[in-house]
């Protein structure tokens, strides 16, 4: 008869489907480190017994009577529905599926967390859901998409400011999908002081239209290789990184060069005809 090993019985502990997701990751380091060490602690020993009294056979049989009998209750049915009204990946989503997972482990939610549920279900009711849903079918297209987009370039530039948001829309622009953040999402990007002096640049009129000549600002932002040099404004809607009143951003090209290169608006000056 082979020899029962802690990698054995670590790995009956992960395939056991009784066994919580939480347990689940804890017996699989507890297997990573067996695996590296070939041996373990003393604690993680007592650990490693600890998880197999927490699901042996008898107490398996009488969880699967606690989520038998969970199954029935106001409260689980209440947390499903609550599930399938969150949004994909949201935080709502992560916090209602572990209350579930803990009422069907046959634990009691705590006053705190039924106060955070309460507010979940109160940000996922089916009004809001309706809501959520007109919010997304009028997105493509829209003003509010325009102005989102602009202000994922300035973030995008300006690092490490809503890293999170910002990582999302490259990934689904990245997958060739559409990223339609939340309602208060879409006002947290939008709605601050640097956002509006952002969004007012970017739709502003250009003062510079396509195809004017300039002259690039003799100024200290400018390198010295291109300052007073005459230029052809290619483009006017560059997307802007400067919350600064005249940050709209040209792509221009130096005359007799052939590179293009971004300045902005306060960087220009009319070039006057000789």
């Amino acid at each position: 008869m082979p020899r029962v090993t802690y990698e054995n019985r670590l790995q009956d502990l992960i395939n056991n489907p009784m066994i919580s997701t939480r347990d689940k990751e804890f017996a699989g380091s507890l297997l990573s480190y067996y695996k590296r060490r070939r041996t373990l602690t003393s604690g993680r020993v007592r650990c490693v017994k600890q998880l197999e009294e927490r699901y042996s056979p008898e107490a398996c049989k009488a969880l699967q009577d606690l989520r038998n009998n969970a199954e029935e209750s106001s409260v689980v049915r209440d947390v499903k529905e609550l599930i399938g009204r969150c949004e994909r990946a949201s935080w709502d989503l992560g916090f209602a599926e572990s209350i579930l997972e803990q009422l069907l482990a046959g634990r009691m939610i705590s006053d705190k967390q039924m106060s955070v549920l309460e507010k979940v279900k109160d940000r996922n009711s089916p009004k809001s859901v309706a809501d959520r849903d007109f919010w997304i079918s009028g997105w493509e297209g829209s003003e509010n998409q325009k102005k989102f987009e602009v202000m994922m370039g300035y973030y995008a530039h300006n690092k490490p400011y809503f890293s999170t948001i910002v990582a999302g829309h490259e990934i689904s622009k990245s997958l060739g999908e559409t990223y339609v953040p939340s309602v208060r999402v879409f006002k947290k990007v939008t709605d601050g002081n640097f956002a509006k002096k952002v969004l007012e640049e970017a739709f502003r009129a250009p003062k510079f239209p396509a195809g004017s000549a300039v002259r690039i600002r003799r100024s200290e932002r400018m390198p010295m290789k291109i300052k007073g040099k005459a230029a052809a404004v290619i483009n006017t809607d560059a997307p802007i990184i400067s919350a600064a009143k005249g940050s709209k951003r040209y792509q221009v090209v130096i005359i007799g060069e052939s590179t293009p290169i971004f300045v902005e608006e306060r960087d220009l000056l009319t070039k006057k005809l000789s």
